[in-house]
């Protein structure tokens, strides 16, 4: 499991997603959470997502299940990442070379008004990739 948010000291749901989390027991070291701070970009960003997906590989996967969430989009309200709407195409291609059958679940985004085109955008980049 690898996740990529907000920081728990200032987003939901406040109590896990800490870096220092990385499974307990049988699963120790198999989950990866990479909390950001406020203000990211889509340089950073990006460059965090080829990290991540880096840590997956080496887990040699049978396929990748995405929580997509928009709310890292620069203008949403409830999210405070800088993302642009052209971002999402990009991470949308990078989960596709990933080159493992690919599920993805909307899992959030609030700006009502820019939702629709960034999401486009990012499914448009998951058929063209």
């Amino acid at each position: 499991f690898c996740s990529i948010h907000g920081d728990p000291k200032r987003h939901y749901p406040y109590f896990c997603g800490y870096r220092s989390e990385r499974g307990e027991r049988l699963g120790k070291g198999t989950n990866c959470n990479i909390p950001l701070p406020a203000g990211i970009d889509d340089a950073t960003y990006l460059q965090t997502l080829e990290a991540a997906l880096r840590k997956l590989r080496r887990f040699s996967t049978d396929y990748l299940i995405v929580s997509m969430g928009f709310d890292t989009f620069a203008t949403d309200p409830e999210g405070d990442f800088l993302l642009t709407a052209e971002c999402f195409a990009e991470i949308a291609g990078r989960l596709v070379h990933f080159d493992r059958p690919l599920l993805v679940c909307l899992e959030g985004g609030y700006d009502l008004q820019g939702l629709g085109n960034v999401a486009a955008l990012f499914y448009q980049g998951l058929c063209s990739a």
